[in-house]
């Protein structure tokens, strides 16, 4: 009994700091996903082995561990599609660049060219001739 509840401490210590680190930093960029499915399948394995057996203290410290897993997977899922899909938009004098991770697509502005093109100033910034 004793050895169980030593057992569940150190599972649940041992996926924390990742789980602390994942919400701390919002990126998953470094992190083996494939690592976490494998351990995941491990641990459920375990957990079915530990019903048959009819082992308390291991159903009660897999379970807690496969919850902890299951919630770090969902993390490294969801700041991966966010990173994937988040859109950078930078501004520049007479165009407008647009920059995801679908496409890049240049947009100018074709009132400022043909003020550009007389002479007239465009930017409310620079100031006027005096």
């Amino acid at each position: 009994m004793t050895i169980g509840i030593i057992i569940t401490i150190l599972l649940i210590l041992s996926n924390m700091p990742q789980i602390m680190k994942l919400i701390k930093t919002k990126s998953s960029e470094d992190i083996s996903l494939r690592m976490y499915i494998l351990t995941w399948f491990a641990v459920v394995l375990l957990d079915y082995k530990s019903i048959i057996l009819n082992d308390n203290d291991l159903i009660i410290s897999n379970s807690i561990s496969l919850l902890l897993i299951t919630s770090t997977i969902i993390l490294i899922i969801r700041f991966r599609i966010k990173q994937k899909y988040k859109p950078e938009v930078s501004l520049c004098k007479n165009k407008t660049l647009l920059k995801n991770s679908f496409a890049e697509k240049e947009v100018s502005d074709p009132l400022n060219e043909k003020l550009d093109a007389v002479g007239v100033e465009t930017s409310p910034f620079k100031k006027g001739k005096e």
